[in-house]
Formats: structure tokens, sequence, C-alpha cells
């Protein structure tokens, strides 16, 4: 049980920084 909350929050945080990463990307030329 405890493993699956973990695995969920590290899904919502590295989609998260993906997310941010895809942005800041296409911001810079």
């Amino acid at each position: 049980m405890g493993w699956k909350i973990n695995g969920y929050l590290t899904v919502e945080i590295g989609s998260k920084m993906v997310y941010n990463w895809c942005l800041n990307k296409d911001m810079k030329p």
C-alpha cells in the first residue's frame, strides 16, 4: 500500500517536472 502512494507521488512530481521542462524548452529559441 505504501509503495503505491509513493509511486503515485513520484509520477505526479515527475510529470510536473517534465511539463515545466517542455515549457521552458519551447520558450527558448
